[in-house]
């Protein structure tokens, strides 16, 4: 799934699968973790961070970021898990510390604007950011 974000078009994606080596995400300065999904890394307003919902993906957010406009960035967290390479946190605060040090790998020390399908898991990411 986050394939389709860092490839938008059916070219990028198709290089992508066929394992092109000319099919490279659009934003290559940062290597994101597979857990932070960059949906629009452009942009010079402050950048916000959406947490999955109860299926996990990310992806649900490129709406949204189409909706702001190119001058916001947008990044999705998506669960650790759902790509089946890693396992799943046991715990939403290791969950929020991991979220809060992907975060800070893209804003180290920018105020985080985080925002999620629940208001509980918002009002941790928020805490551990604190």
């Amino acid at each position: 799934m986050a394939a389709i974000l860092e490839f938008p078009t059916l070219r990028e994606l198709a290089g992508h699968i066929s394992g092109a080596a000319a099919a490279q995400p659009r934003d290559t300065a940062i290597e994101y973790p597979p857990d932070l999904i960059p949906i629009q890394t452009n942009g010079s307003k402050p950048a916000s961070f959406w947490v999955h919902g109860l299926v996990g993906f990310a992806h649900l957010y490129k709406r949204l970021a189409f909706g702001l406009g190119s001058d916001y960035p947008v990044y999705g967290l998506q669960a650790r898990g759902v790509d089946g390479h890693q396992p799943p946190f046991t715990d939403i605060e290791s969950m929020a510390a991991h979220y809060v040090s992907c975060i800070r790998m893209v804003r180290p020390a920018a105020r985080i604007t985080s925002g999620a399908t629940r208001p509980a898991a918002s009002s941790r990411l928020k805490s551990r950011a604190s």
